[in-house]
């Protein structure tokens, strides 16, 4: 079975505590997290996707738990896909900031500028225009 790293174990246990969940229970909750992430690694889901969540509770359903438990699976695992959720956005949102350059670091001011060509075709003309163009001139 697998063991929870401890940064998601407090992640984890911070989110119980967010949805009021009694701390009697966190220790059930942590045991369907465990139980879930080692199921999806077992039959190949992806554990952040909810779509292996059914197969899940129904794996619980055919080992005898009562329909209790796998109500608590369930509420566990959707607490666990909040948690999900909000490293993603969080990602997406480290992604948006503008990278901070290290002091003395400057960006050179238009270093590079690319010239337009000098092109002979007229504007709204192709390439294959110009070479037909260019054909009937000399032939």
């Amino acid at each position: 079975m697998r063991k929870i790293p401890a940064a998601l174990n407090a992640q984890f246990n911070a989110l119980l505590v967010k949805n009021k969940i009694p701390q009697r229970f966190h220790n059930h909750y942590l045991k369907w997290l465990r139980y879930y992430l080692d199921f999806c690694q077992r039959y190949r889901f992806s554990e952040s996707n909810s779509q292996g969540l059914p197969n899940f509770i129904r794996k619980l359903k055919e080992k005898r738990q009562t329909d209790v438990q796998q109500k608590q699976a369930n509420e566990a695992m959707h607490i666990y896909y909040e948690l999900i959720r909000s490293e993603l956005s969080n990602d997406k949102s480290e992604l948006t900031k503008q990278p901070q350059k290290p002091d003395g670091v400057y960006e050179a001011q238009n270093s590079y500028r690319a010239t337009p060509s000098r092109s002979k075709l007229q504007p709204g003309s192709s390439m294959r225009d110009s070479a037909q163009n260019k054909a009937a001139q000399t032939g």
